[in-house]
């Protein structure tokens, strides 16, 4: 029983963390929208609602996600493949 406790203390008490780079093709300039929270349910909510306001904020500024960019585009901005 006491097992079962600490697994639900442990449970509770973990982080999560996300990150997502941009990429501004025009200028070269790399950013990081990242986010961490405690708790796996309501800590989770919160890391992708701060990581999706700040990718659309960076979005409206003409970035784009590195994941999206072509080999070259990679290659040209030094993002690793």
């Amino acid at each position: 029983m006491l097992r079962t406790f600490i697994f639900f203390v442990l449970l509770l008490l973990s982080s999560c963390a996300r990150s997502v780079l941009l990429v501004q093709p025009t200028t070269g300039q790399v950013t990081e929208c990242s986010a961490s929270a405690v708790g796996p349910i309501i800590g989770t909510a919160r890391v992708t609602a701060s990581i999706h306001s700040c990718v659309e904020e960076h979005k409206r500024l003409g970035f784009i996600e590195a994941d999206k960019l072509t080999p070259e585009q990679k290659a040209k901005f030094n993002i690793p493949q």
